[in-house]
């Protein structure tokens, strides 16, 4: 007749890789919460219960250091002994859980431990264990099981042990009351399984829109630098052309003021404006202000000058001893000459 073996899944928690010279370990030793206190039951007959107390750790404890069995670590349940991954050294109460130190030899099962890969433990009690001489030390810890969860959800009846069929598995679950190892059948996990490949390719083309909004935001930051750069390039041309509008305007009031000068120096010597009056009739002729006339809109400056131009000598410097239409004496100008000469100091302020 083929024994009984419980199998408890176990508490979902990290390996924590310790050192303790005093163990003499043949690997590397992790610590491990092995199972919590809590109710299982029996898949096929749930009204049949197997209860986890701290009685019932403490019994598998003191089993366990009488050396009664020697606890090995295999991946997932078996006994077949090329897929042994360790053995038990330590185990102890901490709070409501039973922490394990196992020592792990094989270094590809270290390597995913520490990776993160295996995370799970089932653990597997004989509840009557009896010695080849037919003692009975009553329930006993077997082997500790390396999972990628912790047991077969939804297992029913009885699976026989690989590697020694004088034991039939027995996968008990964990009676969910709000406590941190739940159980699902395997079209939950299945459902479970295919939401998250969902999240995890919703996850993926999010990342990848993420991607192309930041290279998109990196060529908009280009640009709008580009733009920036040129703004700036177009505020110093305007400020150039500014400065150039101001000398250009500076330059022409200069040769204005020349040509009034030289047109009142002139009208002065010609005699139609007395020399008192020139300063006051060159503050007017500057304003370059205009009017509106009959024919037009016209320049007052340029309308009095062609006044005073007109006009009869005011004024007889040389007691009209000479005849007013005969040409000026020699080194006075015409109003032509005036204007020319006036052009050409504008033109050659400008090449300056």
């Amino acid at each position: 007749m083929s024994k009984k073996l419980y199998v408890l899944p176990g508490t979902h928690s990290n390996f924590e890789s310790i050192a303790d010279s005093q163990l003499t370990p043949q690997g590397k030793l992790y610590k491990k919460s092995l199972i919590r206190v809590g109710e299982w039951i029996h898949p096929a007959d749930r009204s049949q219960k197997f209860e986890v107390t701290l009685d019932r750790m403490k019994e598998w404890i003191k089993n366990f250091e009488k050396g009664v069995v020697k606890v090995f670590v295999p991946e997932r349940h078996t006994a077949d002994p090329s897929k042994n991954r360790g053995w038990l050294k330590q185990m102890f109460i901490e709070g409501k859980e039973l922490i394990g130190i196992v020592d792990i030899t094989n270094p590809d099962a270290q390597k995913q431990i520490e990776n993160g890969d295996i995370q799970d433990v089932s653990i597997s009690v004989d509840p009557n264990f009896e010695d080849s001489h037919g003692v009975s030390y009553g329930e006993v810890m077997r082997h500790i099981a390396l999972t990628l969860m912790p047991h077969i959800e939804g297992q029913s009846g009885f699976v026989a042990l690989e590697g020694d069929n004088s034991y039939n598995l027995i996968f008990l679950e964990k009676e969910n009351k709000g406590g941190n190892n739940m159980n699902f059948t395997p079209e939950e996990i299945a459902k479970l399984q295919f939401d998250f490949e969902q999240k995890k390719q919703e996850s993926i083309s999010l990342n990848k829109e993420l991607e192309t909004t930041k290279v998109k935001i990196v060529d908009l930051e280009k640009q709008i630098k580009d733009k920036e750069t040129k703004i700036a390039e177009f505020e110093t041309k305007k400020k150039e052309l500014e400065t150039k509008v101001l000398e250009f305007e500076k330059i022409q009031t200069q040769a204005r003021e020349k040509a009034i000068d030289v047109k009142l120096e002139n009208l002065i010597t010609t005699g139609k404006v007395p020399p008192a009056h020139k300063e006051a009739l060159k503050a007017i002729l500057l304003q370059n202000a205009t009017v509106k006339l009959e024919k037009g809109e016209v320049v007052i400056s340029d309308t009095l000058l062609e006044i005073f131009g007109e006009n009869k000598p005011v004024v007889d410097f040389e007691e009209h001893s000479k005849d007013d239409t005969k040409p000026p004496a020699a080194g006075k100008m015409t109003d032509e000459k005036a204007e020319k000469k006036a052009d050409e100091f504008l033109k050659d302020r400008q090449k300056k």
